[in-house]
């Protein structure tokens, strides 16, 4: 007869004696799990102990290294002092709690590369790290430490944000969230299935990617084109990945099936093949902005410009820019690769962009040796006019140009901001320290 397990203490082992009970009250809920299946039948087989899987409440949250942050400053907004007991873990130098401290948990935050480190140098075994070989002995004497504690408790809840990673192929950290033993399954994402364009707007398609019109025949031609349909299929076999090996949705418990049942027929475009692929798709939940909004009721927006009055140095600051565009527009002519705005120039076209508009809160965008040079540069260019034919707006505009650039170069301020930049990026020279003068 099977004993009946209560806190993890068989019943037929109760003692009635006042002292065990005590014991039964402070045990921590757990269970055995069964014992994997042997890979080969043996004439004498030998027991496996198993090691108890804990029970918890706590809720597994695994995040990109980038939004950890994020989610703490959330959770500092939304939950009240004293309300859940969280702990936060990012460096990979960070060890993970112990079962004991993962018991008295409410949500363990872990970043993407961290919960990925618990897979190295074998930390779970083939049985899920919960199954040990010491059966010639009284006790096991295997090392706990050896094992992940992700791995010896049963977890309430595991959310894996940007979990559009977990179709991305067979890594570490698809592999431990798989073998993770877990109540309820969540994986977050915005980028699981972008070509499948035909199910979103619910038409039927023929091989060519067409919708069917009812009623009008399809053409013979269209019958024998035959395409593969890449990016839909690229899809899918990501959303099946996510299925088999993470969130284990039956009956899809392995590539062939979900290929046979669902990618196959959707690929060829086989009749009903539109509404087992529905009827799989149940499975997520999409938030949209305007179910929100009906959920959620914010106050109305109300947008009012302030203009702020620009700084002396501000003014300099996007003088100095404006004065090296259209010196640069002079000196070539405006044609050949060194013109600004020619089409190589994209990227540095778009770096000035920005300086410019970094420009307004004080950033000077340039160096002083730039700017001590691009007034040697206007100068020759103002000497050597006639010979490169300059006409006489350009000879005006590098006259501004020169006035504009030595007003700079002789503000102290403006000097001051510009070495200040010049710190920590690269090596600041004595001229640029100094007066040019």
């Amino acid at each position: 007869m099977n004993a009946i397990v209560a806190h993890g203490i068989p019943f037929r082992h109760l003692d009635p004696r006042p002292h065990f009970y005590s014991k039964l009250e402070n045990a921590k809920p757990h269970y055995l799990p069964r014992p994997p299946p042997p890979k080969r039948s043996r004439r004498n087989p030998r027991p496996v102990i198993m090691r108890p899987i804990y029970l918890t409440m706590c809720t597994l949250v695994v995040v990109p290294d980038t939004l950890i942050q994020q989610w703490s400053t959330e959770i500092l907004k939304h939950v009240h002092d004293n309300v859940l007991n969280y702990q936060v873990i990012s460096k990979a130098t960070q060890p993970i709690p112990s079962v004991d401290e993962i018991l008295k948990l409410d949500i363990l935050l872990l970043s993407h590369n961290r919960f990925a480190k618990e897979d190295d140098d074998g930390r779970f075994d083939d049985y899920g790290g919960v199954a040990c070989r010491c059966w010639y002995l009284r006790e096991c004497n295997c090392s706990q430490a050896e094992i992940t504690p992700l791995l010896q408790v049963r977890w309430k809840r595991v959310i894996i944000d940007e979990g559009h990673i977990l179709g991305q192929g067979n890594t570490r950290l698809v592999s431990l969230a798989g073998r993770l033993r877990v109540e309820r399954r969540w994986c977050v994402t915005g980028t699981v299935s972008n070509h499948m364009m035909g199910m979103d707007l619910g038409m039927e398609r023929t091989l060519s990617g067409n919708p069917v019109d009812q009623g009008v025949l399809t053409p013979p031609e269209e019958k024998d084109i035959i395409t593969t349909r890449k990016p839909e299929q690229l899809d899918l076999k990501r959303f099946g990945a996510i299925l088999i090996d993470f969130l284990h949705v039956p009956p899809f418990t392995s590539t062939e099936i979900w290929n046979r049942y669902v990618v196959r027929p959707y690929t060829e475009n086989l009749t009903g093949s539109m509404s087992s692929l529905r009827s799989v798709m149940t499975l997520m939940i999409r938030h949209r902005p305007r179910d929100i909004e009906k959920d959620v009721r914010l106050p109305p927006l109300h947008t009012k410009t302030v203009l702020l009055d620009p700084t002396p140095e501000n003014r300099l600051a996007i003088n100095v820019i404006t004065a090296l565009i259209a010196s640069n527009a002079v000196l070539t002519q405006r044609c050949d690769q060194d013109y600004l705005f020619h089409p190589s120039q994209i990227k540095s076209r778009d770096e000035v962009v920005r300086n410019l508009v970094l420009a307004a809160f004080h950033f000077t965008g340039t160096s002083i040796q730039s700017v001590i040079e691009a007034i040697e540069r206007a100068e020759t260019g103002l000497q050597k006019a006639s010979e490169r034919g300059y006409s006489v707006d350009d000879i005006n505009l590098l006259e501004k140009v020169v006035k504009c650039l030595k007003e700079a170069i002789n503000d102290g301020r403006w000097r001051t901001m510009a070495v200040k930049e010049q710190f920590g990026r690269e090596e600041t020279s004595p001229q640029e320290m100094g007066n040019p003068e």
